[in-house]
């Protein structure tokens, strides 16, 4: 066989990171991983291993490609130096791939030493690539091994040093309507896993998780199996990519599970701790490699007693313009911190109607594990939703807000008996008193009076049931079924039904109902929102009564303990989920130019919904 038919290197085929090796024109390739060596570096034959100092080269090359610092130290006459030395050195830049290959062979003495010529590419993340060539001294001991000496890793390292990869700064990725920084591009360890090579998947699965979701909140057990269903056997899943100083704090965790590995990658990170919520996640995977730039980078050899730096590559960088989000820092802190001390799953959504620009969506930490509850999550909305129902109820000339109407304690339409809350009777009182103590009864006889397509045809006017592509965020609004059948338009008319909302949707409906007309929710600005599916115009003449009841909620309704805060409207709501009376708490509402959906899952009551809004409304002014 000649030693020219030999070829090692780390390539990249179908999107699979491979090491590969061409023997007389035949390509085998096999995937690479951190954790062991690949068959041409372990299993070469006994004939051929360290027989030239060409094949001990090319052997060492291709464990150094791969990132096999232990095979490739076995293959030198330092192996604990070496294999140190080149940890530290895959570490420190953690790459992509890595191509190397021999590019000359001197022979000094046939029987003892020998010069090996060398090229090595490094894909280090992005575009950035550093390509150069070097020597190394191939010399016979017990058989070929190569001479360890720093230059080995590159021509110019010396004693005593180390390399590094620096990445330049540059301004902010988005920025708040005030230019206050909300991202920013860094340079993050992304976490991969193969399947393939995880001895035990359940039980790495379960260790990723465990290390990594305090540090990113979207990363459960969950999500990394739905995750490996997504992509092809053989191509690793990207779990996370983790800011610097977080990988390092939980490196000890994950770094040696089987099937992991580790490349440097860029990625955009919040700025102020404070800000860390899912929306700035969710936005930060919305964004992730657009309007990047490029960031100037350099490999340095860093000394070890001074500290000092030698630039061996380096590459100038460009900034871009920040987008500017619509998502208020102080807004979104206010909502953050009404929400942290509810123990319950909770979450705020907040939108300007003038402008259909998200102010905040929040949630705390028990919603996190859930998911994307203030954008996405759709549960029943309780009582909020006679904002729709009375809408229709008005639309349709059923009543005024002044309307005599009877509530009593329970009432029946065909099969079904409904209650108010603990039965409570109030005789015979305006719409408006019966919306505002959240008479389930009132609402129920007039649903039975209404048209089939009443409710979603009002719930379509309140933007309720639209499809919304808001560019930075995925977001799901509500789902209104027509109701042929009486009883079912009566669950469906106090919330109770077959209608589910998110806090988004109920927070586009409020805007809605405030701004008097369709409110188009949006993130950044300068990108439009596209809207789909059903919308309509908000009917003009039932919006001013409406606004009216919502008012009443406040001034000597449900959410009375809010009657100081000025120009308030709400409606509260309870959502039964669960036949033995589980529910959910809702308060949705406007004030001025912010107007806001608070859901406490679980909540049992609206109370701690309402408490959150006070909360957040005195905070913001």
């Amino acid at each position: 066989m000649s030693k020219k038919g030999w070829r090692r290197g780390v390539l990249v085929t179908g999107g699979v990171l491979t090491v590969g090796v061409v023997v007389a024109g035949i390509s085998v390739l096999w995937p690479s991983d951190k954790k062991g060596p690949p068959p041409s570096a372990a299993a070469t034959s006994t004939a051929e291993q360290g027989v030239t100092a060409e094949s001990a080269a090319r052997q060492f090359l291709t464990a150094f490609a791969n990132g096999d610092a232990r095979t490739a130290a076995s293959l030198t006459d330092a192996p604990d130096t070496a294999e140190a030395a080149l940890r530290d050195t895959r570490e420190a830049l953690r790459p992509a791939s890595v191509l190397t290959s021999v590019t000359s062979v001197s022979v000094k003495d046939a029987a003892a030493s020998a010069t090996a010529g060398y090229s090595v590419t490094w894909q280090l993340g992005g575009e950035r690539t550093w390509a150069y060539e070097g020597s190394m001294e191939v010399v016979r001991t017990d058989r070929w091994r190569v001479r360890w000496a720093p230059g080995v890793v590159h021509p110019k390292l010396a004693a005593n040093q180390k390399l590094a990869l620096r990445v330049d700064q540059i301004g902010p990725a988005v920025v708040d309507p005030a230019g206050q920084p909300l991202l920013a591009w860094d340079v993050g360890v992304a976490v991969l896993l193969d399947r393939r090579q995880a001895t035990n998947l359940d039980d790495v699965v379960t260790k990723l998780s465990t290390a990594i979701s305090p540090v990113d909140a979207k990363v459960t057990k969950q999500s990394i199996v739905d995750g490996l269903a997504t992509v092809m056997s053989g191509q690793p899943y990207e779990v996370a990519t983790l800011p610097e100083a977080e990988y390092q704090r939980i490196k000890p965790q994950i770094y040696n599970l089987p099937g992991v590995s580790f490349q440097s990658r860029s990625a955009l990170r919040g700025v102020d701790p404070e800000l860390r919520s899912y929306l700035m996640g969710s936005m930060h995977k919305a964004l992730e490699g657009k309007d990047a730039g490029s960031r100037g980078w350099r490999v340095v050899a860093v000394d070890d007693a001074s500290g000092g730096e030698t630039v061996l590559h380096q590459q100038e960088g460009k900034a871009t313009t920040p987008i500017t989000a619509t998502l208020r820092s102080e807004i979104q802190k206010a909502a953050q911190r009404a929400l942290a001390a509810q123990p319950k799953a909770a979450a705020l959504v907040a939108i300007a109607p003038s402008s259909g620009e998200i102010l905040a969506a929040a949630q705390n930490a028990a919603a996190d594990q859930l998911g994307d509850v203030a954008l996405q999550k759709r549960v029943p909305p309780g009582s909020t939703f006679k904002m729709v129902t009375a809408s229709a109820v008005l639309q349709n000339g059923l009543a005024t807000p002044d309307t005599p109407l009877p509530c009593p304690g329970t009432t029946r339409v065909g099969a079904r008996t409904l209650p108010n809350e603990n039965r409570f009777d109030l005789g015979t009182v305006p719409l408006r008193t019966a919306f505002a103590a959240s008479c389930n009864t009132t609402f129920a006889e007039l649903a039975a009076k209404l048209p089939a397509d009443a409710l979603p045809t009002a719930a379509a006017q309140l933007g309720l049931v639209a499809d919304y592509d808001v560019p930075g965020i995925t977001t799901l609004a509500g789902s209104v079924p027509t109701s042929p059948e009486d009883a079912q338009r009566v669950e469906d008319a106090i919330g109770q039904g077959r209608v589910e909302t998110s806090p988004f949707g109920m927070a586009v409906a409020a805007a809605t109902v405030a701004a008097g007309r369709n409110v188009s929710p949006v993130l950044l600005r300068g990108r439009r929102t596209s809207v789909s599916g059903a919308i309509a115009p908000p009917p003009a003449t039932a919006l001013p009564a409406l606004r009216g009841m919502m008012r009443e909620v406040v001034t000597s309704g449900t959410a009375k303990e809010l009657a100081g805060i000025a120009g308030l409207h709400g409606k509260t709501g309870t959502a039964e989920y669960q036949d033995d009376g589980r529910s959910h708490g809702w308060f949705v509402g406007f004030r001025g130019d912010v107007a806001f959906a608070v859901l406490v899952m679980d909540g049992g009551s609206s109370k701690p919904a309402v408490r959150i809004a006070g909360d957040f409304l005195n905070a913001v002014g």
